[in-house]
């Protein structure tokens, strides 16, 4: 299961996902991150994205396996800070292994020190947007 929503705002992206996944699911979520990064890219190069992934249970070879995949492939169209809050070090590694080396990362087990990085972020390229 999960929730995406742009904070227009701020100029982040925050996801909420939690569960096991089947394909169909992760697919269908790659499909829609994507529709976002065409969507608010252009206005917002390189947003962050806050993922609360607290809920996100340890997923099977496969479902870790596709996504995986899809951040690679999201990471072509896409780069800028992710944020992951995260509560257990099993999901943890598994999540480093999804998220892959082609984001910058950060991990935290705070939903609001995680937020306030992003924001922090998300003001500092709206700053660097201002100058250009």
């Amino acid at each position: 299961m999960y929730r995406i929503f742009f904070h227009e705002d701020e100029g982040y992206l925050e996801t909420e996902i939690s569960g096991f996944w089947t394909l169909d699911e992760v697919f269908a979520f790659d499909r829609e991150i994507g529709q976002y990064i065409q969507r608010y890219g252009h206005r917002f190069p390189h947003f962050a994205i806050l993922s609360d992934s607290r809920d996100f249970a340890v997923q099977s070879a496969e479902v870790g396996a596709a996504f995986a995949a899809c951040s690679t492939a999201a990471n072509d169209r896409h780069t800028g800070v992710i944020a992951v809050v995260i509560c257990s070090a099993l999901a943890r590694i598994q999540t480093k292994r999804i998220v892959g080396n082609g984001w910058t990362q950060c991990f935290f087990t705070d939903m609001a020190e995680a937020r306030t990085f992003v924001e922090a972020d998300a003001r500092s390229r709206a700053q660097l947007r201002r100058c250009a």
